[in-house]
């Protein structure tokens, strides 16, 4: 029985049946990821019995088979293709996806596409695919350029990171579409989202959003990785990204990318840009190049309610880039520096959501010292970092936050509800590490990633704040959505007012 009423199945499986030859370790690379996607999809949606995952096991031999296919194809919520030379050649593994683009649209959020193995030059991927992100689940092998699948047996990490992307990501738009009503009758196209005044977007649920300029970025391979993923993730939401998917990207001449960026400016309340360590190419006659180019025309535009999100990853080393101007493009007072790319993404769609209008007005709130909201920041710390608490309040008085921090207290019951509720409403959680035992702070990051699915919208900042002393006990925890900030060396104000300034509006 699948998850999604109205659909027989929730994910349709196309791919090649050539990529699932046993390895030399005897591994059938389509099965096995069809098997560890069915135990993540289960675990991100709470669904036990009720999830369908249809792939044939089969090497089909009579068109009445392919036609059975087709039957699974319309009948299926989402598609996921594997992408190799054997699929982009396949005869039945085109008339798959061109069967699920023609019912759900070419440029449908129900389409994923992951790539087994690249394609030779000169070979392209089924036209439907040809505007959507196909991310890479191969890497290098030698020197020469090789490439080969990623492992679950061998490259068990990396797999593992690839594997839980993709189930988050069929995890939202699941919700999105259960959320909605789509069943199998109704689905035939992607939603239209409706325009409104600077192309606002609905979404799911009929939320208004923002329209979003996403800009170009540069050379490095992981920063290109880094845009689409945002790409994705705000479409999931309604979110509509210029420049689209059928042309994601600007023209490389300078006059053709000024025009477009401009036209494109026009109908988008948000301007995002991701930098990574990789300058980017200055297109004739262009003064600067066209990262460059694109935040000046953005900080030209004067229309009220116009905002700039930056980011650049917070493991970034500026020490080591020697352009200038990149330089000076990465040290911008907007950049964010100190979030990860997931807790960014969040950020995005919170700056992207336009609050319904109320019958009455809400009651003034205190303004922060730039004129917006008053951030609220829950600090953690056990009996032993106690004291640390009143320091970093004293540090940060002057940022204009709200800082809460337990009360001392001897009843168990009341301070677990007090914990509980901060972590489901604040803003921020910080948990400090400073001489308390790793255990406990394993609880409390535990605790607040558990809660999190009980908030309206996910914290705009999760920190684990390494404070002293230096010598500290492993915490044997991977948390790719939490801030590390690392103050083992003192209570440096700098680096915690640098934590918290991503958090203001």
């Amino acid at each position: 029985m699948a998850f999604l009423t109205g659909f027989e199945n929730d994910v349709f499986i196309s791919y090649a049946h050539d990529d699932n030859e046993p390895d030399l370790l005897g591994v059938e690379w389509v099965g096995e990821l069809v098997k560890l996607l069915k135990r993540a999809l289960k675990q991100k949606l709470g669904a036990r019995e009720n999830l369908e995952i249809f792939w044939d096991g089969w090497k089909l031999q009579q068109n009445h088979q392919l036609d059975r296919l087709e039957k699974e194809v319309n009948a299926s919520a989402v598609f996921v293709a594997i992408c190799s030379p054997s699929y982009a050649t396949g005869e039945w593994t085109k008339r798959e996806i061109e069967c699920f683009a023609k019912r759900a649209g070419i440029n449908s959020n129900r389409l994923f596409a992951i790539e087994y193995l690249p394609l030779p030059a000169g070979m392209e991927h089924p036209l439907a695919l040809q505007s959507h992100f196909v991310k890479p689940w191969h890497q290098p092998v030698s020197e020469a350029g090789a490439r080969a699948p990623i492992s679950p047996k061998e490259n068990t990490s990396a797999y593992l990171a690839h594997l839980q992307d993709l189930a988050e990501q069929i995890k939202d738009q699941l919700i999105a579409m259960q959320q909605s009503g789509a069943t199998a009758g109704t689905a035939e196209a992607s939603p239209d989202t409706g325009l409104t005044t600077n192309g606002a977007a609905a979404d799911v649920e009929g939320q208004q959003m923002k329209s979003v300029l996403l800009g170009m970025v540069g050379v490095g391979q992981d920063i290109q990785d880094q845009r689409e993923d945002v790409r994705r993730y705000l479409e999931q939401y309604g979110i509509r990204v210029y420049p689209d998917c059928e042309k994601p990207y600007y023209p490389f001449e300078g006059t053709a990318f000024v025009e477009e960026v401009a036209e494109d400016l026009k109908k988008c309340d948000l301007f995002v840009q991701l930098i990574g360590d990789y300058p980017a190419m200055r297109l004739p006659p262009l003064e600067h190049d066209f990262a460059t180019t694109q935040l000046l025309m953005a900080e030209a535009v004067e229309r009220e309610g116009f905002e700039i999100l930056q980011w650049r990853a917070p493991d970034l080393d500026l020490s080591a880039i020697k352009d200038d101007q990149h330089i000076a493009l990465l040290t911008g007072n907007r950049v964010m520096g100190n979030l990860t790319l997931e807790t960014f993404k969040a950020t995005i769609v919170d700056h992207a959501t336009i609050p319904p209008e109320e019958d009455e007005p809400e009651p003034e709130v205190a303004a922060a010292a730039d004129g917006g909201d008053v951030p609220e920041i829950f600090v953690n710390a056990n009996d032993d970092d106690d004291g640390l608490i009143d320091q970093i309040m004293t540090k940060l008085d002057d940022m204009g936050v709200n800082i809460y921090a337990p009360m001392n207290d001897d009843n168990a019951e009341r301070i677990r509800e007090e914990l509980e509720e901060y972590y489901k409403t604040c803003d921020a959680i910080v948990v400090v590490y400073g001489e308390a035992e790793p255990r406990w702070v394993r609880s409390q990051v535990t605790m607040c990633n558990k809660l999190e699915h009980e908030r309206k919208r996910k914290p705009r900042l999760k920190a684990l704040l390494m404070a002293p002393p230096e010598a500290k006990a492993n915490l044997r925890m991977r948390l790719s959505d939490w801030q590390e900030i690392d103050c083992r060396d003192g209570l440096d104000p700098e680096r915690l007012k640098s934590m918290i300034a991503g958090l203001k509006r």
